[in-house]
């Protein structure tokens, strides 16, 4: 199921900043159009308004158009702005300071998550969150490797940590859905379990069709109760989503594969060619072909900006289980 799940998961991360907090010194940043995280490299502290202290490894999502503010260790802490205060590193990487000898230092990073290559993952997130690694999870690595290359920024140190840092995120995500303990409620399908397997049935499905009936059978719930809590949790009914799915299987083949359209529309179950395109020109508002053509080139058309706004919002509000 977790395996399942981060498939569809799509997390662009680009690091943007070293932020650099003294003792008795906080840190504001944002608001920022995008979600943000900082990933603690070393000392202790806190993001205000957050109980669960910050230490190395930590990592913590900050949500779109939200202020915080980063707090070292320290009575009666003074301010300042992030960017009051701040260097310009290699490749435009920034170094943003609060006092003179920090003992607080975080990679800071923007990041855009989409699940099923169309919903915006943190669209539920409305606080920030701090996390922190199971003792099972294998991150020493990567988190070594990260202090290390931020410890002197050179050329491809950007790059090279914002791959890491989507490791870390996405190694964060496994080790948090194995551990049992964490509130992912803010990923849409992990709202409830009996939904989390059916999503994971019809995504393990490939180009079966699965009946209603036999999901609400595997969320063991009757029909009404699953389709109803269905719509609750993912936002579309159970069709919808089914449809949605194979455009999103679709749109993966047609980026990282040569395949023939009328060979993915068979893929995808299908039965033309003509069919699928105007299913797909219908939900992206461009053609198969004009897409892969787009996403080889790196344009990003504004018709698709719409419709990953647009689709899969959560419910705006929770009903209790049935």
């Amino acid at each position: 199921m977790i395996d399942q799940l981060l498939v569809h998961l799509d997390a662009r991360v680009d690091a943007f900043a070293i932020c650099e907090v003294a003792d008795r010194w906080r840190l504001g940043l944002g608001p920022m159009k995008m979600p943000m995280f900082h990933y603690v490299l070393e000392g202790e502290g806190q993001i205000d308004g957050v109980t669960t202290p910050l230490a190395p490894g930590a990592l913590v999502i900050i949500p779109a158009a939200q202020r915080h503010e980063l707090q070292a260790p320290g009575y009666n802490p003074r301010h300042q702005e992030a960017m009051s205060e701040f260097r310009v590193l290699p490749e435009g990487l920034l170094r943003i300071t609060a006092g003179d000898t920090p003992v607080l230092r975080t990679a800071c990073a923007t990041i855009a998550g989409r699940y099923l290559h169309q919903a915006d993952l943190f669209s539920g997130l409305t606080e920030p969150m701090v996390f922190r690694f199971p003792d099972t999870a294998r991150v020493p690595a990567i988190f070594e490797e990260l202090v290390d290359e931020l410890r002197t920024p050179r050329f491809g140190t950007r790059a090279l940590a914002s791959a890491l840092l989507k490791q870390a995120f996405v190694l964060l995500i496994r080790a948090q859905l194995q551990d049992g303990g964490a509130d992912f409620s803010w990923i849409l399908s992990l709202r409830d379990p009996r939904i989390a397997r059916a999503v994971g049935a019809m995504i393990d499905a490939g180009d079966e069709r699965l009946s209603t009936d036999a999901l609400a059978d595997l969320a063991g719930m009757s029909r009404a109760a699953f389709q109803r809590r269905f719509q609750d949790v993912m936002g579309v009914t159970v069709a919808d989503f089914d449809v949605r799915l194979r455009l999103h299987r679709a749109a993966l083949l047609l980026v990282e594969t040569d395949l023939p359209v009328g060979a993915i529309a068979s893929a995808i179950g299908y039965s033309s060619r003509s069919h699928f395109s105007r299913a797909f020109r219908k939900a992206l508002g461009v053609d198969p072909s004009r897409f892969r053509r787009d996403q080889a080139s790196g344009e990003i058309l504004s018709s698709v900006k719409d419709f990953i706004s647009a689709l899969l919002h959560p419910p705006k509000a929770k009903s209790a289980p049935e």
